[in-house]
């Protein structure tokens, strides 16, 4: 379309003969006008579209809660244990759909990343597949299952097939916040937490992966107390 143009307006400015210098000037000007006005309005769009789209930030950490509760006057204290806590955040201009993937070991981020490419151009086998399940901790809730009925593929993980698994999370909005075990997350990847890198993993509609950094634990070495409580 853009070429059309600039041959049309060419050939308008110069007649059959050309005509003078100053109207061959005067053409080439007018159709580098409409070029750069083309690429400026190319331009203004691409930049409206990237600061007008949602933006996944997930925040990561270790946590571990010692519950104080009285009963008949009585003071008892629980401890929940060393949990993996996520926050996901949308940072971004639009809303955007995504659902929580699983936790993997950082080494294995990259293998993940060229197998959930294959997913996405359909070009993966029932062997990658079941690698894929292999390399991320997940837990029957994750996919939407119970410990009667599952799955032991992977297809679950990469097919899901119900909508309570994506949840939209509105701009500048947090979404679920979720708090995983550390004995599932070590059973299954083999990872020890105070020495490990891991990584949450997340994925939109597009199939693209969104991963956090989670750094080894580090034990408190006392408790809080909340003011105010008695």
């Amino acid at each position: 379309m853009l070429t059309g143009l600039v041959i049309g307006t060419l050939t308008h400015s110069t007649g059959e003969e050309l005509g003078s210098w100053a109207e061959w000037v005067s053409g080439i000007a007018t159709s580098l006008a409409l070029i750069f006005a083309y690429a400026e309005i190319r331009n203004s769009r691409e930049q409206f579209e990237k600061e007008h789209k949602p933006e996944l930030t997930v925040y990561t950490g270790w946590k571990e809660s010692l519950i104080s509760e009285k009963i008949d006057g009585k003071t008892h204290s629980t401890l929940l244990g060393v949990q993996l806590h996520a926050v996901p955040v949308n940072k971004g201009m639009a809303a955007g759909i995504y659902r929580y993937l699983g936790i993997c070991k950082k080494e294995d981020l990259n293998e993940i990343l060229s197998l959930v490419k294959k997913v996405k151009n359909n070009t993966i086998d029932a062997t990658e597949v079941d690698e894929l399940a292999r390399v991320i901790y997940y837990d029957v809730n994750d996919v939407n299952q119970n410990e009667k009925k599952y799955d032991k593929t992977g297809m679950s993980l990469i097919y899901p097939d119900d909508i309570k698994l994506f949840q939209t999370i509105k701009s500048n909005s947090v979404g679920k916040i979720i708090d995983k075990n550390t004995n599932g997350i070590v059973n299954k990847l083999n990872v020890n937490i105070f020495e490990d890198k891991l990584e949450v993993l997340y994925m939109d509609l597009n199939m693209k992966v969104y991963s956090s950094e989670v750094k080894p634990y580090k034990r408190p070495k006392s408790t809080v107390e909340i003011s105010g409580i008695e």
